[in-house]
């Protein structure tokens, strides 16, 4: 790999953990003149998802109190030029938990990268309440070679492209 492309995804790993870092740090600031612990429901958590064979991107993902998830990402190389990507978060049985296409609206350019795209989803979260993507409290996942003390690790799910969700 040449060091331009190296440099590349080392700049971008950089400013996507600093801009999820100051995001978090700025979401998870409780407001003063609310009563203790009035507004905060989930813990601050954050998880990624790293796209490796046939498309190369990452997705980082950020929950603040409220339970509410910004999804930030690119890709790098792997997209059509044409259309948009369709991309749906799945559990680790395999079945839907939300098509994020419209939401996350990932476009190809003619070298198959992607822009920088951001997405604000309030109707998932990543770990409390009955929406959330990891241990959901109303899973029945139990799929072939699944724990049932631990359940398989979400996922993102593009086409034939597949990236695990994973909590940092």
């Amino acid at each position: 790999m040449n060091k331009s492309v190296t440099f590349g995804y080392v700049l971008f790993f950089i400013v996507v953990i600093l801009s999820n870092t100051i995001s978090a740090t700025d979401i998870c600031r409780r407001s003063t003149l609310l009563k203790r612990n009035e507004d905060k429901v989930c813990s601050c958590s954050v998880a990624r998802s790293v796209f490796g064979n046939e498309r190369k991107g990452l997705i980082i993902a950020s929950q603040n109190e409220q339970g509410h998830i910004k999804f930030t990402g690119k890709f790098f190389s792997g997209l059509p030029s044409t259309g948009r990507q369709s991309i749906k978060i799945l559990d680790g049985c395999d079945n839907l938990i939300k098509d994020v296409t419209d939401d996350f609206d990932i476009q190809g350019n003619d070298d198959g990268s992607s822009e920088f795209f951001s997405a604000l989803i309030t109707d998932l979260s990543l770990d409390c309440g009955d929406n959330a993507i990891f241990f959901p409290s109303s899973s029945n996942c139990t799929c072939a070679g699944s724990n049932k003390r631990e359940p398989p690790d979400p996922k993102f799910n593009m086409d034939t492209s597949e990236a695990s969700i994973t909590q940092i």
